[in-house]
This record gives C-alpha cells, structure tokens and sequence, in this order.
C-alpha cells in the first residue's frame, strides 16, 4: 500500500506528463442491491397484473422509474420559469422594475459618501419642528 505522500507524488508526475489521457467511465458500475430492487419492483408489477389490478400493458421499469406525468410537470416548470423571465424583462421595459447588473458596481464607486460626509449632509438640513 502507498502512503499518501508517495500516491500524491506519483499523481503530481502522472498530471505532469504530456499526452496523458485520464479516461472516466460513462456507465457506473450496475449495484446488486439496485439490481434487485428493480426485479422486486418488476415482480411487483407483475404480481399487481395476475391480479387484474393493472388493466392496461404494464408500466415499464423506465415508466415507473420516471413516469410521464412528471415529464409534464418538468415541461410545465419550465414554462413557467420563460414566462416568469418574459413578464420581469416586460417590467423592465415599462420602467416598473430597475435592473442592476453587478459589472456595473465600479460606476457607483464615485457615488459613495463617507460617515462624516453624511453627518455634515444632516447637519445642514433645517431642523423640522414637532407640531
């Protein structure tokens, strides 16, 4: 077994070196427990069929897993996200909403006033008298 100072040295030498490809497998690795949680699933279903309580074909593992109502809903989010974008950029344009883009901070940097600047401001506004 390497210890670590020797396994971060070699990794160190391995980044180091030109041409070399690190290669990341796209598939994970099928688990027996996910395995056999999907065939419990399946048998489920078909056990749910024998007992005519599913009157249609049955669902497949992907319709169960991801079903097409919820597709829908995702659709529907996203929808709603556009139109909630469009309604903001229509304020905007009428003037009822005011962006701010934060690039824009360094233009405020002149528009900053100091503590003692904002005393002498409220010291040269006429007092107002209690009716």
């Amino acid at each position: 077994m390497m210890e670590p100072n020797n396994r971060l040295f070699v990794l160190s030498w391995m980044l180091k070196r030109p041409g070399l490809k690190i290669q990341i497998s796209r598939r994970p690795k099928e688990l027996p427990q996910l395995k056999s949680t999907e065939n419990e699933l399946m048998q489920s279903v078909d056990v749910l069929k024998s007992r005519n309580r599913i009157f249609d074909t049955p669902p497949t593992l992907n319709e169960l897993l991801d079903p097409p109502e919820e597709a829908e809903i995702r659709e529907m989010d996203l929808a709603r996200e556009i139109v909630e974008m469009v309604e903001h950029e229509m304020a905007v344009a009428r003037g009822e909403v005011i962006e701010i883009d934060s690039d824009e901070d360094e233009d405020l940097v002149g528009l900053c006033i100091t503590r003692i600047q904002a005393m002498t401001l409220c010291e040269q506004q006429p007092q107002q008298q209690p009716a």
